[in-house]
């Protein structure tokens, strides 16, 4: 009978502890195109939130978030800071740094402390970013770099900067500040390498310093943007 009493008291709490889980309730930030917000966390973090994206957390905070889209973090001191994305995951202990996940594009870059980020579809190991370093995850292909720090996350100010990278990415930015369409008339544009940056403000003098390195064109009819080689 002892043993039988001991087990519903451990089948009762197991429980309760299971009960009080499925309680807590999820926690959602969302940005709309053209939209950008500053989120004060339950810990005194702080997350900047880029447009086009959302950031989630459970109401009995943990220090763990998911994010989709892009975010800068400001993270206190304290246990283990968690992001999780769909393609990784970032830990941190406290430090400031940029995550970005956008379809099989998943990029972290420190500004200050130490970071470790883990990859879901590879199985390559771990990598531990420092201030300066960042590690860019495309199609199953991990790459480390150094980065200025004052570059990174220059977003928070309207600047976006792009260093080799597919000139759709720059194409896509301009879609979600903007809340475009982008067409572009032949494919294979979409793959150019393109380094250089445009910043908000005019759609025109974005678009400008994109294309004209590019040698590209562009028009402009209400709420699309069409792009193709310049003639």
């Amino acid at each position: 009978m002892t043993i039988a009493a001991s087990t519903i008291i451990l089948i009762v709490a197991a429980i309760a502890i299971l009960g009080n889980t499925g309680d807590a309730d999820m926690i959602s930030h969302v940005t709309e195109y053209s939209e950008s917000k500053t989120i004060n966390l339950p810990d005194g973090s702080v997350a900047d939130l880029n447009a086009g994206s959302e950031l989630s957390y459970l109401s009995e905070w943990d220090r763990t978030l998911t994010l989709k889209g892009e975010a800068f973090f400001e993270v206190t001191k304290g246990d283990k800071f968690t992001i999780e994305t769909e393609n990784g995951q970032v830990q941190v202990l406290g430090t400031s740094f940029n995550v970005s996940d956008r379809g099989n594009v998943f990029a972290v870059s420190c500004k200050t402390g130490k970071v470790k980020v883990d990859f879901f579809k590879t199985d390559d190991q771990p990598v531990f970013l420092t201030k300066g370093e960042s590690v860019i995850f495309d199609k199953d292909t991990i790459k480390k770099l150094k980065v200025d720090i004052v570059k990174i996350a220059d977003w928070k100010k309207g600047t976006f900067h792009f260093v080799d990278r597919p000139v759709a990415e720059a194409f896509n930015e301009i879609r979600r500040q903007y809340n475009v369409k982008v067409k572009v008339s032949d494919k294979r544009i979409k793959s150019r390498l393109f380094t250089g940056y445009f910043y908000t403000g005019d759609l025109q003098t974005s678009l400008n310093l994109i294309c004209e390195p590019m040698g590209l064109s562009y028009s402009i009819d209400g709420k699309t943007v069409t792009i193709e080689p310049n003639k």
